[in-house]
């Protein structure tokens, strides 16, 4: 294998690959990236035999071949030099050292790595055996996943679907939902071309945030084959080995709009502003603060209290008493809301991360007490007009 490149398109496919490579794998061919040149083209893959990244990408290719590299110590030789043409070539002679010996030349600079056998490398999945293709603008793909990434559970639930994304495509709708068991986000947009049935399938957090974090703006396509779901970005492309196991029902969840008791409408900045300055005075315990919304006419209150935990325990469950250690905050924003007071306890982080993709403005509907709130934000917003719902349980 013998290629010249220029470090700036190197570099940038090392580090998507470099996302789906595992750092310190049991198998060493998983910390591994594999290169291999056919004409004046260059593949990069990576994979943790979940994910299967592979890039293309233009190069000056000398002679055909291909080979296994450790994927951290390369990215790093080719992210500390300088701006220019790097050349890649591997010997063959009759010594196993110098057969397993990349070597990396870029100015003045030289070094030769060490690798490890192509053959070792796992057999990729087969794209000719999906379905296929549908397509989704990058604006919208990237809208539906951000939505409703961030209601995923934050990690060590044996429940895996709690750590996914569902993708639920119809010939009426196209749909994200995501949980953690306490709150739910699910985005609403209008069906895609060429969809004639209903299919869905949940995404692992690692494919969802590569998706999310791949450069671009070309339209992204879609297939599926029996294990594996397609994702193409252009000259990059991930295969994802499907997910055993159902999604919550999650239509279950979602609050009927016959059993509304009130509604109010807000202004997310307002908002946000409040909610950042309570949360300021009153962020320095051990947990984080809670926030209490209390709803009068034309006007909502945002109240956070500040509640630790006392090393005593007070029960044969050992359940740690909480006590106030009495720092409070309040601010008070303009609001459409025309009923009776009320107020609800909520998770501060909750609504906080929701006001992230809620629009300019945002509804919240109650259907009684103790009954799951349902947040719906601005259909008019400019991240792809899609339709929003958060629904979240109320704290005790």
């Amino acid at each position: 294998m013998d290629l010249t490149v220029k470090r700036s398109v190197l570099l940038a496919e090392l580090k998507e690959a470099g996302k789906t490579a595992e750092a310190m794998a049991a198998v060493p061919v998983l910390s591994c990236f594999k290169i291999e040149v056919t004409g004046n083209v260059a593949i990069v893959s990576a994979t943790d035999m979940d994910v299967y990244f592979r890039a293309e990408f233009p190069v000056e290719g000398v002679s055909d071949g291909e080979v296994l590299v450790t994927a951290r110590v390369f990215q790093q030789i080719v992210a500390a030099l300088p701006e220019g043409n790097v050349r890649l070539y591997t010997t063959d002679n009759a010594t196993h050292v110098q057969r397993h010996r990349l070597h990396v030349e870029a100015g003045k600079f030289q070094a030769t790595v060490g690798t490890l056998p192509a053959e070792d490398w796992p057999v990729a999945p087969d794209m000719r055996d999906a379905t296929q293709p549908v397509q989704f603008e990058r604006k919208l793909l990237k809208s539906l996943l951000s939505k409703t990434s961030f209601a995923m559970s934050d990690g060590g639930d044996v429940r895996f679907t709690m750590e996914s994304v569902l993708l639920e495509l119809s010939p009426e709708y196209t749909r994200t939902v995501a949980t953690d068991g306490r709150r739910m986000s699910m985005v609403t947009a209008p069906a895609l071309d060429g969809v004639t049935d209903l299919v869905s399938h949940t995404l692992r957090r690692k494919l969802v945030s590569q998706l999310l974090a791949c450069p671009g703006d070309e339209p992204v396509d879609y297939r599926v084959s029996e294990k594996y779901l397609f994702f193409t970005l252009g000259s990059r492309s991930f295969a994802a080995l499907k997910n055993d196991g159902a999604f919550p029902q999650y239509d279950r969840v979602m609050p009927k709009a016959d059993k509304v008791v009130w509604s109010a409408v807000l202004e997310r900045d307002h908002v946000e502003v409040a909610m950042r300055q309570v949360f300021a005075a009153t962020k320095g315990g051990a947990n984080a603060p809670t926030f209490t919304l209390q709803f009068h006419a034309g006007e909502m209150t945002v109240v956070s209290e500040v509640m630790e935990l006392l090393s005593g325990t007070t029960t044969t469950k050992r359940k740690k008493k909480i006590e106030k250690d009495g720092t409070t905050a309040e601010a008070t924003v303009p609001a459409v809301f025309d009923g009776a007071d009320t107020k609800v306890k909520l998770n501060s982080s909750y609504i906080m991360q929701f006001l992230k993709h809620s629009g300019d403005r945002f509804t919240v509907d109650l259907s009684g007490d103790g009954m799951p709130i349902l947040f719906s934000a601005d259909p008019k917003d400019p991240e792809g007009g899609v339709d929003h719902k958060y629904v979240v349980m109320p704290m005790r």
